[in-house]
């Protein structure tokens, strides 16, 4: 299912609350409760993918190390195209590729979550470590420069984009990979696409609930009606994502 305009969405939302949609000349901007009904669009599809690192939202970036570099950004990255084969620290082979349909405007924001990194020349992974360890290396005794072993998130940039350092701090320059789960800005435009086609039920519901709130009428039983469809919709769509991902953590629709 491809992803629908942001337009499109308010428009279903609309309809549902039968009130006139938008008409092919006017823009969400220019309609004062269409404008209201996008807001809600945009919180309720940061809710939803919140709710289960989504397979359409799990990109694979890369970027090639620099000798003595030891901190990288990952908005700096670019989107892998292809498949790459990897070898774990504990001999096991695996193959990554990208998610087709993941937005292509920045390669990461803030909510940007870190799932593996790997370094391809060197066929390894490079394993996540918390700050006191990396404090202990790198603020006690001498550096080292080697291939490196640990990662760790090293906050953001000034455009939101987050940073990973890496130690033992690269010697030469390798092939780095870093899966990642990558949410969607928020829909800007009228003609901005929602990533998240397979949880679209769920956002609209999710977004209509919000209208009949913003009503005044949350103690209804339509209001309790669009709420249940939407955890439905929301539940129903993790349960058939996480199929794909069986060796990951439980979720819970809270």
């Amino acid at each position: 299912m491809a992803g629908k305009t942001k337009k499109e969405l308010v428009n279903q939302v609309l309809r549902k609350l039968r009130e006139d949609e938008l008409t092919a000349t006017q823009s969400i901007a220019s309609v004062p409760y269409a404008n209201t009904i996008g807001d809600f669009l945009n919180d309720v599809k940061e809710e939803v993918e919140d709710a289960w690192n989504w397979g359409q939202l799990r990109r694979l970036l890369s970027f090639t190390t620099t000798a003595g570099t030891s901190t990288y950004n990952v908005g700096g990255a670019v989107s892998a195209g292809t498949d790459t084969t990897v070898i774990d620290s504990d001999g096991n082979i695996f193959s990554i590729n990208t998610i087709e349909g993941v937005d292509s405007e920045d390669t990461s924001n803030e909510r940007t979550q870190v799932l593996s990194v790997w370094n391809t020349t060197q066929d390894c992974e490079i394993r996540l470590k918390g700050d006191d360890f990396f404090n202990r290396l790198t603020l006690i005794g001498t550096q080292q420069n080697s291939t490196p072993s640990w990662y760790r998130p090293k906050g953001f940039d000034g455009a939101g984009d987050k940073n990973i350092e890496l130690y033992p701090v690269p010697s030469s320059a390798d092939l780095i990979y870093v899966w990642t789960y990558a949410p969607q800005d928020d829909l800007t435009t009228d003609s901005s696409i929602l990533t998240l086609s397979c949880a679209e039920r769920a956002i609209t519901y999710g977004t209509w609930a919000m209208a009949i709130s913003e009503r005044g009428e949350d103690g209804g039983q339509l209001y309790d009606e669009v709420v249940k469809k939407y955890e439905f919709y929301l539940s129903t769509a993790i349960s058939r994502d996480r199929g794909d991902y069986e060796d990951e953590a439980d979720w819970v629709v809270v």
